[in-house]
């Protein structure tokens, strides 16, 4: 990719990817890997979308438990591997559980417990 307008085209397409939904840097690089991105482009652009708040781990992680938390009802021990299998760092896996209060998981696991009772 040293055709400087294609790789212009790429980043604004990645840009148009971490907008949609916040991403983890595996799934930018696996992304731009399907693209055909050498290696070096790969490292600019990834630089440009952190520089320039695009991609940002610990945001991926909280949303990322949030979510999964909130309509998947997934729990912590679920939520942290996964977060792990797309190599997150435990801080920001820390930073990410802290979304789910205790109160919520609480209410989570009574809502989950009453709908197998009943089935």
């Amino acid at each position: 990719m040293s055709n400087l307008s294609s790789l212009a085209e790429i980043q604004k397409k990645l840009e148009y990817y971490c907008v949609y939904q916040d991403r983890c840097h595996q799934e930018v690089k696996q992304k731009l890997f399907e693209l055909g991105v050498n290696s070096s482009d790969m490292d600019l652009i990834v630089v440009h979308l952190i520089e320039h708040n695009f991609l940002n781990e610990e945001r991926f992680a909280r949303s990322f438990a949030r979510g999964k938390h909130r309509i998947k009802f997934w729990g912590l021990k679920r939520i942290k591997n996964e977060l792990t299998a797309r190599n997150i760092s435990s801080a920001n896996i820390k930073l990410g559980l802290t979304e789910i209060s205790n109160e919520e998981y609480q209410a989570t696991f009574e809502t989950i417990a009453e709908r197998t009772w009943n089935s």
